[in-house]
């Protein structure tokens, strides 16, 4: 399998997780900033109805603490907050149309004791999770998402029934085989042998990231040369960053690793190709 492109650069996806209810404007905008001015394609993984009492099992963070994108004064506030009752962030991006791709992000990305949200067997529940988010998203970004997003990473083969039918791209950290269907089994073997980063289920195409390079959870520069080996590797990458790491618990920017992200960024622009999830089966032949 190779891009269409018949020169050597590579496809790069830039994915941003976790914009929300909460999310500021501002921040998206001081981070983003150089991405909407020299047209470098974004993709916002949402969440559609953040509930503020999800927590996550990352030792990061801390078991069972409250995601950390969560502000400190509603964390724990076992309620849904819809994207769309955010009239800011309508108008922020309203502002910048054309120059992002939307993602679904679960839907309200709760977690509780490790019982995350789409690793669940209840396929009505599931569905109709998937149908209300594409619902808000719609309503906001007037756009119909075909590419999910798993909080935690996390899924049941009865999500991937779900997903199968309404999308065209599942973009996780990893393809878990335990929760594959069998019959995809032998496909997911071709795909280790053959050393590919992508496994298809039907219409449904699974596709990997090699992490979160910028965490501050992580070190930049030992995770930046992962990256170019990466890329080097496969045809085309997935990039993953959180905007809320990028800013300190006193709500400054990260200056020293913001800028090792801008810096590569714009390096990677040079060099490669950033496109849209929604361009990403027309550039590539997945088979």
């Amino acid at each position: 399998m190779n891009a269409k492109d018949t020169n050597k650069k590579k496809i790069l996806l830039l994915r941003d997780d976790d914009m929300n209810f909460f999310t500021s404007p501002d921040q998206l905008l001081e981070v983003y900033g150089f991405l909407f001015s020299n047209n470098i394609p974004i993709n916002f993984s949402v969440i559609p109805a953040i509930n503020p009492s999800a927590t996550t099992e990352s030792i990061d963070f801390g078991k069972g603490s409250y995601e950390p994108f969560i502000p400190k004064q509603t964390a724990g506030i076992d309620k849904e907050f819809p994207l769309s009752d955010n009239s800011e962030i309508k108008s922020f991006f309203s502002s910048f149309y054309g120059k992002y791709d939307i993602l679904l992000h679960g839907f309200n990305h709760k977690s509780i004791a490790g019982n995350y949200e789409f690793d669940s067997q209840d396929k009505k529940k599931v569905f109709q999770k998937i149908t209300n988010g594409l619902e808000i998203i719609d309503s906001v970004f007037h756009t119909q998402p075909k590419t999910f997003v798993a909080p935690q990473d996390q899924y049941s083969k009865v999500t991937l029934e779900c997903l199968e039918k309404q999308f065209n791209f599942f973009s996780l950290g990893w393809i878990d085989r335990k929760k594959l269907p069998l019959l995809s089994l032998p496909a997911y073997l071709l795909m280790k042998l053959r050393k590919r980063n992508f496994l298809n289920i039907g219409k449904l195409v699974l596709t990997e990231h090699p992490g979160c390079i910028f965490s501050q959870f992580r070190k930049t520069t030992h995770e930046i040369s992962k990256l170019d080996a990466y890329i080097e590797k496969y045809d085309f990458t997935v990039i993953v960053v959180h905007h809320w790491e990028f800013y300190k618990e006193n709500g400054k920017l990260d200056l020293p690793r913001y800028h090792l992200f801008q810096d590569k960024i714009q390096e990677l622009h040079q060099q490669h190709r950033f496109i849209f999830f929604k361009d990403f089966s027309s550039l590539y032949n997945f088979c």
